[in-house]
C-alpha cells in the first residue's frame, strides 16, 4: 500500500493521534495500529476493525493545490450522481421522505414517538452528510457508502453537536433581537455573521471535532488563513440554497410533484453543499490547519 503523509484528521478510536487511512465502506478514519493485524508469515495485513475485511482501506492522498478550489467548484453539481452516487442519492431521498412523514403525520398522532423517530432518521442522515465532507476532504470524488447504524450514542451525538453549532451561530442574533432590541439591520448583520460561521463549524465536526472545538478562538484563525476562498465557499453555499428555493417554489404549484420530489431535492442539494465544504478543506488543508 502506498503511504502518503497523513492529513490532519483524527483516528476514529484514538482521537489523540492522526489517521493514516480511511475505510471506503464505513468511511471511518483509522491510524495504523487500529488496522494492522499480527503478522502471518512475515506479512502484515491491514483490515478495517469495523468492516472486518469487507471494506477497502485507502491511504489518504495529498491535498489539492489551493488554486484548485475555484476549478473544482463547477463540478459540485455532478458530484451526487457520479459512479453509484445516484443510488445513495435515492436512498437519501427515501430517508428524507420518511423523516418528513414522521414529523408531519406522526406528530399529530403520537408526538413523543414522532420526535424519537424523527431524531433517529435525522441523526443517521447527518452522519451520512458529515461523511461526504470528510471523504471529499480526503480526496474522494464519489459519494461514500451509507455509514453503519452504530449504537444509539453514536447516532445521537453528531446530531447534538449540530444543534450546538446552530445554537452558537444563531444565539448572537437572537440575543441582540430579543434582549437588546437591536434594529433590523443590526439583527440582519448578526444573522449573516452567524450563518457565515456555520460552514467552518460543519467542517470541524466532519473532521472529528468535539463541541469544544467549535469555539471561535479555534475556528476563526482557520477562516482567516483560508482567506477569500472561505467567502467564495459561503457564496457557493448561498447559491445552492437559492437554486433549491427557486426549484421548490416552482414545484409548489404542483403539490403532488413537490411531495414526490421533495426528498430527492433535499438530498441532492445538501449533498452539493457538503461537497463544497469538503473541497474547501481539501484545497486549503495546509493553510487552515484546522485540527
Amino acid at each position: 500500500m502506498t503511504r502518503h503523509p497523513p492529513p490532519r484528521i483524527r483516528c476514529a478510536r484514538h482521537p489523540e493521534v492522526f489517521a493514516e487511512m480511511r475505510c471506503e465502506t464505513c468511511t471511518r478514519p483509522w491510524c495504523d495500529p487500529c488496522v494492522a493485524r499480527p503478522p502471518q508469515r512475515g506479512v502484515v495485513l491491514r483490515i478495517c476493525p469495523v468492516c472486518d475485511g469487507r471494506g477497502r482501506l485507502r491511504a489518504f492522498e495529498k491535498p489539492e493545490r489551493v488554486g484548485d478550489f475555484a476549478r473544482l467548484l463547477p463540478g459540485v453539481w455532478k458530484y451526487p450522481v457520479r459512479g453509484h452516487g445516484w443510488l445513495a442519492l435515492l436512498a437519501g431521498a427515501i430517508v428524507f421522505g420518511l423523516l418528513a412523514l414522521a414529523l408531519k403525520w406522526g406528530g399529530r398522532m403520537v408526538p413523543g414517538a414522532a420526535l424519537i423517530v424523527g431524531a433517529s432518521f435525522g441523526s443517521y442522515l447527518w452522519m451520512f452528510y458529515l461523511s461526504i465532507v470528510s471523504s471529499t476532504a480526503d480526496g474522494a470524488d464519489e459519494l461514500p457508502d451509507w455509514p453503519d447504524l452504530g449504537t444509539a450514542h453514536e447516532r445521537v451525538l453528531p446530531l447534538l453537536r449540530l444543534a450546538a453549532a446552530l445554537a452558537l451561530c444563531l444565539t448572537p442574533a437572537a440575543v441582540g433581537w430579543f434582549a437588546f432590541h437591536v434594529p433590523a439591520m443590526g439583527f440582519l448583520a448578526l444573522l449573516v455573521a452567524g450563518l457565515t460561521y456555520l460552514p467552518i463549524c460543519i467542517l470541524a465536526l466532519a473532521l472529528g471535532g468535539r463541541m469544544v472545538d467549535l469555539s471561535p478562538h479555534k475556528l476563526l484563525p482557520a477562516v482567516a488563513r483560508a482567506g477569500p476562498a472561505y467567502l467564495v465557499a459561503c457564496g457557493a453555499l448561498l447559491l445552492v440554497f437559492g437554486v433549491r428555493w427557486v426549484v421548490q417554489a416552482v414545484l409548489g404549484g404542483f403539490p403532488l410533484l413537490e411531495a414526490l420530489a421533495g426528498g430527492l431535492l433535499g438530498s441532492y442539494f445538501l449533498t452539493v453543499q457538503m461537497r463544497i465544504i469538503g473541497l474547501l478543506y481539501r484545497t486549503h488543508e495546509k493553510r487552515m490547519r484546522l485540527l
